[in-house]
């Protein structure tokens, strides 16, 4: 009997991937699971989960519908943490996710980040708006406000 579990633990862990591909979270509890992640992943309490960290595998998420996920992968559980964390900063009590967030490859996800998080502070336009935001960019040490606007440029020059 003993030996027969042992057998079943083997094959679940060895199909654990493909379990990841064809299941998506619902309704994550987000602090919970952040918590929880952290205590049990950060294993040198440096508030990250990257290869230093030691953790005991599988992670178990527990999903809405009362099972888990196991995670058996440390950058797929940085990676969740990385979307727990967006989602406690929105103030979201739970968090619906596709799997496959979390395996992404790292270009890929950051790429997607790019486009669905960080463009807009990524861009400009030049008009009221997006003037005052130029102006009043962080990244200026000076404390007078300055604008290039190329000689040529009659129309931005009058404006």
């Amino acid at each position: 009997k003993v030996f027969g579990q042992f057998l079943l633990i083997l094959c679940f862990f060895g199909i654990s991937d493909q379990i990841l591909a064809q299941t998506e979270i619902k309704e994550l509890q987000v602090e919970p699971t952040f918590e929880r992640l952290l205590k049990e992943a950060d294993t040198d309490g440096d508030k990250k989960i990257t290869i230093e960290d030691d953790p005991k595998m599988p992670f178990l998420v527990p999903v809405s519908e009362g099972d888990s996920i196991a995670i058996d992968r440390i950058y797929y559980l940085s990676n969740l943490l990385q979307e727990l964390a967006i989602a406690r900063a929105e103030e979201k009590e739970t968090l619906r996710i596709d799997l496959e967030q979390i395996k992404e490859p790292p270009s890929q996800r950051i790429s997607r980040r790019i486009k669905e998080q960080f463009w807009d502070d990524l861009t400009r336009t030049i008009d009221r708006k997006g003037l005052r935001k130029i102006l009043k960019d962080s990244k200026a040490e000076d404390s007078v406000q300055r604008l290039y606007v190329p000689a040529t440029d009659s129309a931005g020059i009058r404006y």
